[in-house]
């Protein structure tokens, strides 16, 4: 079959055609889900029938053996393969395989980014070309059409947060961003600093906000946090307290990472749900979920749960002035990178 473009992979989805194979390349992380959904709306998935696997991080039999099982709760299952740039030789010499004999009541997905010509791994190279030749896959080319769907996602992300944006403000963060992460760091700045009767983005929010110390902000403290990187975390805070950032707010981003933090590891560890209905619940990029799961091990659930008593400490002294506002949000860092 030949490569097809993103809209002609959207009439077949219309039309209801649905395939035991398909093979996205040079997907972007932000639009990865999208797909998924639309595939997921054609096959009736239920989550519990879904396994997503990453790049070189799994064997040739692990693979194998969750396209055999059989699906629990819907007439078909679906796997997923993000980064299959990088997965071992020995995978791709299964999934070539795989290809000429699939399983009717299994369906791969295969996200491929970068250009696939220029792999310098032989038989992974050959599983990419066997793909676009092969009858029970489709091939869509992501980059088709690229500009319209990054205004979508920029539109969407700011419409979740209950702001609205228009079209020449969208393009404006588009262009002024070099890749995918910049970009929604600059949502969530954007958001972060905006007040909450404010619904609409303008041009006065983005000369106040956007690109202004873009190595400190709010989120780049998250970030750290998230990694338990203390001497990371108290640089920032350090550039933030110069700068004069509300502490409120920064109290409030601390509580809204270590929520979705005690959230995640209890749905995970405790609760056993599987991990896209997490990414689901705590409305994560699947762009960033690799990293999150990675640093969600560093964290102890029950430290997390005892760090709402510092931070109601903060609240305190932010509402009362008893206690000096910095050392106490210092000490709730201390706690959570500890």
């Amino acid at each position: 079959m030949s490569i097809l473009k993103v809209q002609e992979f959207d009439k077949l989805i219309l039309c209801k055609k649905a395939f035991p194979a398909y093979l996205f390349l040079r997907a972007e992380y932000c639009f990865i889900d999208i797909f998924i959904k639309k595939i997921e709306k054609l096959f009736f998935i239920n989550n519990f029938d879904k396994e997503i696997f990453y790049g070189s991080e799994f064997s040739d039999k692990e693979i194998f053996n969750s396209l055999l099982t059989l699906p629990l709760f819907s007439n078909n299952k679906i796997v997923i393969i993000k980064e299959v740039n990088k997965i071992k030789t020995v995978v791709a010499e299964i999934l070539t395989k795989y290809l000429s004999s699939i399983v009717k009541t299994s369906c791969l997905i295969l996200f491929y980014s970068g250009n696939w010509e220029n792999d310098n791994v032989y038989l992974r190279k050959n599983f990419i070309s066997k793909s676009i030749i092969s009858k029970n896959c489709i091939t869509v080319d992501c980059m088709s059409g690229y500009k319209n769907r990054m205004k979508e996602f920029v539109k969407s992300e700011f419409l979740k947060k209950r702001k609205i944006i228009s079209d020449d403000i969208v393009l404006k963060i588009i262009n002024e961003n070099n890749n995918l992460l910049d970009i929604s760091n600059e949502i969530e700045k954007i958001s972060l600093f905006m007040d909450k009767d404010e619904d609409s983005v303008t041009y006065e929010h983005l000369e106040k906000i956007s690109g202004s110390t873009k190595e400190f902000t709010l989120y780049t403290l998250l970030d750290n946090i998230e990694n338990k990187n203390l001497k990371g975390s108290f640089l920032v805070l350090e550039k933030l307290f110069i700068e004069k950032i509300e502490p409120t707010k920064i109290l409030f981003s601390i509580l809204s990472i270590v929520r979705k933090l005690i959230i995640a590891k209890s749905m995970i560890y405790e609760q056993n749900v599987p991990i896209n209905i997490v990414e689901s619940k705590i409305n994560l990029y699947s762009f960033y979920s690799k990293k999150f799961f990675l640093n969600l091990k560093k964290h102890d659930i029950n430290v997390l749960k005892k760090s709402f008593k510092i931070i109601l400490k903060a609240d305190i002294a932010i509402k009362t002035c008893n206690i000096d506002v910095n050392t106490v949000l210092e000490e709730l860092i201390i706690f959570i990178c500890s």
